[in-house]
């Protein structure tokens, strides 16, 4: 889209936010520029997404969901000061709301503040002592609750490998029930005695990560950003978010149009959840750290579900 497009679509959706009229009755049209908001934020139309809860914020100043929406935004950029401004602002109108106090220790996290992360997830576990984030980002931070020691070393790595990433990508879902209730999948025959057995065989049988042909799975091997993009439009597929073409994307100068991975990297690369690293290049044999694993698939989460826009 142009630029001409752009401000187009902008004054469009300027037009129709300001066309409705304040009141109960209009409470309705509100929250459908919510929904519509999270749509294009799950579709990775930052632009539009950002001029429809700007818009909101201002007309429903007391609502936390916009700076809440706004911070998702910052996230993308990695502004993540702004985005513990933001969810600040939305704990200030919302004290009560666990997922904001979860959100501003993992914005602090991801901005090296690891004593404020600590303190905000630790204060939200002891009012909720089954929340899944807190319990996963504290094992980021080497206090594991309930997985294994191990996926905070794997958070700490500078080269992930693809048993490492397996552990964090279940504990980041916290998406075990699955194994549990149905523990049958396709026999793997070099994971028996590797600590991240279980979270392998789940994120195998979710469809999340692919085994070889052999039946092996390589859970030593370092993951690569091709593999990394591969798992993140994986969890898409089985959220149900169907790939289209194009992405706004244009193929990395660096792999081939027939490359098999191709489509996940311009889907991973489209949405924002991967960057390209320079000239057009993507590396896509590049070692990952832990720390970028954990970011993609936060990024993905924040499409997925976007805190406070979407209910339920």
């Amino acid at each position: 889209m142009g630029r001409a497009e752009r401000a187009w679509v902008s004054a469009v959706l300027w037009a129709l936010v300001f066309s409705l009229a304040p009141g109960p009755s209009s409470a309705q049209d509100v929250e459908g520029l919510y929904f519509k908001a999270w749509v294009a934020l799950r579709a990775g139309q930052s632009s539009t997404a950002e001029t429809l809860l700007e818009a909101l914020r201002k007309m429903r100043p007391d609502d936390p969901r916009p700076y809440l929406g706004l911070g998702d935004l910052a996230f993308f950029r990695r502004e993540y000061a702004r985005s513990i401004q933001l969810y600040g602002k939305a704990l200030g109108l919302s004290p009560s709301d666990l997922r904001i106090l979860v959100g501003l220790g993992k914005w602090a996290f991801f901005a090296g503040d690891k004593e404020g992360a600590r303190r905000r997830l630790r204060a939200a576990l002891s009012r909720k002592p089954d929340d899944f984030e807190c319990r996963a980002y504290l094992t980021y931070l080497g206090e594991p609750a309930d997985w294994p020691e191990q996926v905070a070393k794997a958070a700490a790595s500078k080269e992930i490998t693809r048993g490492g990433m397996a552990g964090i990508l279940v504990a980041h879902l916290a998406d075990v029930k699955g194994l549990k209730e149905s523990p049958f999948t396709e026999v793997l025959t070099d994971v028996s005695s590797h600590w991240a057995r279980d979270a392998i065989l789940q994120a195998v049988r979710k469809g999340w990560m692919k085994s070889r042909p052999d039946h092996s799975f390589g859970p030593g091997e370092p993951l690569t950003r091709v593999g990394l993009a591969e798992v993140v439009y994986n969890v898409f597929l089985s959220a149900g978010v169907r790939a289209r073409d194009g992405f706004g994307a244009e193929r990395p100068g660096d792999m081939a149009p027939e490359h098999r991975s191709l489509e996940a990297v311009l889907f991973a690369v489209g949405r924002g959840l991967m960057d390209r690293i320079k000239e057009g290049r993507f590396f896509p044999l590049g070692a990952v750290s832990g720390v970028e694993a954990i970011e993609t698939l936060e990024r993905g989460k924040r499409l997925l579900f976007p805190t406070g826009l979407k209910r339920g």
